[in-house]
């Protein structure tokens, strides 16, 4: 589970990326990253990609449709090669236009995968830099390519383009305005649910005991007597795929409970598995070290301790210094 929200494409201006908690958008540009300013007639001009934006250079406005605007933007790259669009501000800009500028030359994208991508966000009003993963500033986000996860524009912008696609994508509403630059940098096609043999023997049989509801589902019974210390992993069930790796990207079907029992999150009942890197600091501590090394199929029984956890933070509906119990499906990795 996650221990920080993700940052959204455009500040989920007209988006419904279910990435994660929705983060406040930074205005404040980046060091070293480029903006737009038009000239006197509103035409583009095109400052130093390194210089920071003049803002008394922004009293032009750029109107017109979305469909009209995307075709005019350019993307180009700064001095650190990361990319840098252009635009007249401030935009004024009515609807959600998407545009391929090169198409990739990976594995084709279909609905249904998992996708990592890219993304720099620029301010409509400013045309300033605001949230971005280029260059590593932040994890890339994660989405399931579906319909309903993604404005009608974006996701028939992005299936039947391949990895390594860049898009560029325009968004307009009451809010604001806002324009990304995309990259599209991994996909994969997870399992359902866990896929395997069930284990014969418990290694663990002093921690709650797992089971399934009649929609499948995991279950757990309340643990006994004092939660242990350490971290616990129980294999339930072993897939065939191959081990998962600290720093992928992972796709998972989880539920959680406190050690008395007490459910607080599944995705299970929230609809769609879970996808995050596989690394310190976007998912706690106990998951990186209890999946790592397991193989994609396998459903595996975590036991973790508040040290691996959230330790004295009050992470309502989870109490400070609690030892939480998870049961995962590992459904792919890249």
């Amino acid at each position: 589970m996650r221990r920080q929200s993700t940052r959204t494409i455009a500040c989920a201006l007209a988006l419904g990326l279910a990435v994660g908690s929705l983060a406040a958008c930074s205005s404040s540009n980046k060091p070293g990253e480029s903006t737009a300013s038009p000239s006197a007639d509103g035409s583009e001009t095109k400052p130093d990609p390194d210089s920071p934006p003049d803002p008394d250079s922004t009293a032009a406005a750029s109107f017109g449709t979305a469909e009209e605007i995307v075709e005019m933007l350019q993307w180009e790259v700064d001095s650190s090669g990361n990319p840098a669009v252009y635009f007249p501000v401030p935009l004024a800009v009515a609807g959600t236009a998407a545009r391929t500028v090169e198409p990739g030359d990976g594995e084709e994208l279909v609905e249904g995968m998992l996708i990592a991508l890219d993304y720099a966000d620029f301010d409509g009003t400013t045309g300033e830099l605001g949230s971005s993963s280029y260059g590593g500033a932040a994890p890339p986000a994660t989405i399931a390519l579906t319909s309903g996860q993604l404005p009608p524009v974006l996701f028939d912008g992005i299936v039947g383009n391949k990895v390594g696609a860049k898009i560029l994508l325009v968004m307009g509403s009451e809010e604001g305005s806002g324009v990304s630059a995309i990259t599209i940098v991994g996909a994969l096609t997870p399992l359902e649910r866990s896929e395997g043999k069930a284990s014969e023997k418990l290694e663990h049989p002093e921690i709650p005991l797992a089971g399934e509801d009649a929609n499948g589902v995991p279950t757990i019974e309340p643990g006994k007597g004092e939660p242990p210390k350490t971290l616990i992993e129980e294999v339930l069930i072993k897939g065939e795929g191959p081990k998962i790796r600290e720093s992928q990207l992972i796709s998972v079907h989880y539920s959680g409970w406190l050690w008395d029992g007490t459910p607080f999150d599944s995705s299970w009942k929230n609809g769609a598995p879970f996808a995050a890197f596989l690394s310190q600091g976007g998912i706690i501590d106990g998951w990186v070290a209890g999946l790592a090394g397991h193989t994609i199929g396998s459903r595996v029984e975590l036991v973790i301790p508040p040290d691996l956890a959230y330790g004295d933070e009050d992470r309502d509906p989870i109490p400070p210094g609690s030892t939480l119990v998870f049961v995962i499906d590992i459904l792919g990795a890249m």
